[in-house]
């Protein structure tokens, strides 16, 4: 098996990078959580567990085409909408005082 191209780990490291610096508060809490919560403390053993499984099928995994998939849609914007409606009955609201 061929390693991969130096091009390739610059990409998987300019993506690690930017999602580590999104994610670092929520990261940072999930940390403090299992660090400190006994109800919480298997939450360290999740990220490898998945990585192992993730790695087990990558064979499978590589093989699928890439495709989009919009049944979420439905699902999803019918809640944006809603969202939106809050808003601006909230802002009407604070609006009259």
């Amino acid at each position: 098996m061929a390693l991969p191209s130096l091009p390739s780990l610059g990409r998987w490291g300019v993506l690690l990078a930017t999602v580590g610096t999104l994610y670092a508060p929520t990261l940072g809490y999930l940390f403090y959580d299992w660090w400190h919560n006994a109800d919480y403390s298997h939450g360290f053993f999740i990220p490898p567990i998945a990585a192992f499984f993730l790695w087990r099928k990558r064979e499978v995994l590589r093989s699928l085409a890439v495709r989009p998939v919009f049944a979420g849609i439905r699902h999803t914007t019918p809640s944006r909408f809603r969202e939106m409606e809050i808003s601006k009955c909230l802002m009407i609201y604070s609006s009259d005082f």
